[in-house]
């Protein structure tokens, strides 16, 4: 029983540290438009907006 939980654990902390961003590069997200009736279509027709935003140091020059 001391194996199990000592290995489910080990198991969680992998898990919540291995999403870190270790070279700090973001991406930030906005869901669907800020106009209302854009939004109500855009919700009536089934379709899903996203804006993405891609932010770090690394991204400097780069296309």
């Amino acid at each position: 029983m001391k194996n199990i939980l000592i290995l489910l654990g080990l198991l969680l902390t992998n898990v919540s540290f291995g999403q870190e961003s270790a070279n700090g590069l973001k991406m930030i997200s906005d869901y669907s438009s800020e106009n209302s009736e854009i939004r109500d279509i855009l919700q009536f027709e089934g379709i899903e907006y996203l804006k993405l935003k891609f932010v770090g140091k690394e991204l400097k020059d780069r296309s």
